[in-house]
């Protein structure tokens, strides 16, 4: 169960996630494919150029924030009690990180709502160094998830080969909707009609 649900769906949920927000922003679609068609034959060796795929990794991070896999962090114990923020926390209390506030808080980052890769990258197009205090949709600390370098890895393989194919786009009149399902340990998007089209 553990592998199916936090191997599987979180994986197959960004993915969801990350061709609904690419259909949505075509000018984001267009420099995914521009930085794909820049690797040459190279994207289809990955591990060799990740490196030269930095906004594709910006949109990651982007979708990633916006609509993190797990919307709260496992359920902890406290072993004593503590005082967290000025609230006094009794020893056994359970206690969640609550990760989709932390996103979405506007003193953690302008604009929260609106998807913009472009905040994870500097002005040459490099990455950004991340604040784990502020982005951390694996959780944190020793009890973080143990799949992330994997799961990160797994979804920038899937983007690039489908991307470097494929382009995305919402049916003419359609809206789309990207108020998730929430479950405590998935942030689900409703089902969506896409166009995908083979690029020539």
């Amino acid at each position: 169960m553990d592998i199916f649900f936090a191997g599987t769906i979180t994986t197959s949920d960004t993915l969801k996630w990350i061709a609904m927000y690419v259909a949505d922003n075509p000018k984001v679609q267009a420099k995914i494919h521009k930085e794909l068609d820049g690797l040459g034959n190279d994207v289809g060796k990955l591990r060799h150029c990740r490196n030269k795929m930095n906004y594709c990794e910006a949109v990651q991070r982007e979708v990633l924030r916006m609509r993190p896999a797990a919307p709260a962090g496992l359920r902890h114990q406290t072993i004593r009690d503590t005082k967290l923020g000025g609230y006094d926390i009794p020893k056994g209390t359970l206690v969640y990180a609550n990760i989709w506030a932390i996103h979405h808080d506007p003193k953690n980052w302008e604009s929260p709502e609106v998807f913009k890769p472009e905040r994870f990258l500097n002005k040459d197009g490099s990455l950004k160094e991340v604040d784990h205090k502020i982005w951390l949709p694996f959780a944190s600390g020793k009890r973080k998830c143990v799949g992330e370098a994997i799961a990160k890895a797994n979804l920038m393989t899937i983007m690039a080969l489908f991307f470097r194919r494929f382009k995305v786009s919402f049916p003419p009149g359609v809206q789309p909707d990207f108020e998730p399902v929430m479950y405590e340990i998935a942030c689900s998007p409703k089902p969506q009609k896409l166009i995908v089209q083979k690029r020539k």
